[in-house]
């Protein structure tokens, strides 16, 4: 207890110190900055907290509300395991070896940890189009970038939360997408994968018409044969002579006359 008391006397007297040696405020008070920008971050992301002091030679020590958090001689505190723990209010200051021993406090930087959104594709079909739909859960007040990803490549030329493609084979495959923010991306969990697939391009109906095709040509002589054998058993019953053609003609037990 007697220690704290004693670092707030000694903070006291440097700020009285900075008056009245003529220092200005704007060069002893740090500014505190956070990246991403915003207030919000996601649960197991990554923020960087940077406390800009025109000084040299500074220790540098942040706070989250009272409590001291980081001291280091480099000006960025990293938190790249962000957890809930880590909503708070922060503020920073210097201290130096020299005479006064600390500048002013830093402005406050809220950080508000959330769980991280995770993207839904949609898909909505009409006439010869079919119509894929981004959607952030839950999606907040947070303004979105739409990132479209087929199989395991970008689609480059779609950011935007609808893509409509037409039913052929260059748009079947796997597709994905993510939600990011600008300028400093906060990205949202990626969306499962919705396959997409057509009926045949017109290159492969014209090659099964030819498959098919060849099938007829050459089982033809097959059915030209059997065609012909019918004929003669059907003008066998109208013969002047009355007798049966042997080729085709036989008696009920199945031996031929």
């Amino acid at each position: 207890m007697e220690l704290r008391s004693l670092h707030l006397l000694l903070f006291s007297l440097s700020l009285i110190s900075h008056v009245c040696s003529g220092q200005t405020q704007e060069k002893l008070k740090p500014v505190l900055s956070v990246a991403p920008d915003g207030p919000l971050t996601f649960l197991g992301g990554s923020v960087i907290l940077t406390c800009v002091l025109l000084e040299l030679n500074v220790t540098f020590r942040w706070f989250c509300d009272a409590a001291e958090v980081h001291r280091s001689q480099h000006n960025q505190f990293i938190i790249a395991d962000v957890q809930k723990s880590h909503s708070c209010s922060y503020r920073c200051y210097g201290s130096f070896e020299h005479w006064p021993r600390f500048s002013f406090w830093s402005n406050a930087v809220n950080l508000t940890v959330i769980q991280r959104p995770k993207a839904l594709v949609s898909v909505t079909a009409a006439g010869n189009t079919v119509t894929l739909t981004c959607d952030i859960q839950p999606s907040g007040n947070t303004n979105w970038t739409f990132i479209w990803f087929k199989d395991a490549s970008v689609v480059p030329v779609h950011t935007e939360r609808e893509i409509t493609v037409t039913p052929d084979a260059s748009h079947t495959g796997n597709y994905s997408c993510r939600g990011e923010t600008r300028p400093d991306p906060l990205r949202s969990d990626m969306s499962d994968a919705v396959t997409l697939t057509t009926g045949l391009s017109g290159s492969e109906a014209s090659l099964s018409v030819l498959k098919l095709l060849s099938f007829l040509l050459a089982v033809c002589p097959y059915l030209l044969a059997s065609v012909m054998l019918a004929l003669r058993c059907c003008r066998s019953h109208a013969r002047p002579d009355g007798e049966n053609d042997p080729v085709c003609c036989y008696r009920e037990d199945g031996q031929s006359t």
